[in-house]
């Protein structure tokens, strides 16, 4: 009885290891898409924010000097 479980038991263990070593790098998949997603939006952030505050300064401190440029609804 114990012979014929282990040797179903060793025919099983390949299959087993295969399926373990796949589980194992879909999550490292997803881990791997997942930081280049947060690395894109962490850049997309850091751009829309520099060009806000450019924006911000070519308000703040124009060129002209002028008055106006300070106040665009007058």
């Amino acid at each position: 009885m114990w012979e014929n479980f282990w040797a179903d038991l060793v025919k099983l263990l390949p299959q087993f290891v295969a399926t373990i070593s796949g589980v194992f790098l879909a999550f490292v998949l997803d881990r791997v898409v997942d930081w280049g997603y947060r690395r894109r939006d962490r850049r997309k952030l850091k751009r829309d924010l520099q060009n806000e505050l450019l924006e911000i300064k070519g308000k703040l401190f124009p060129k002209t000097k002028s008055v106006l440029a300070l106040y665009p609804d007058i």
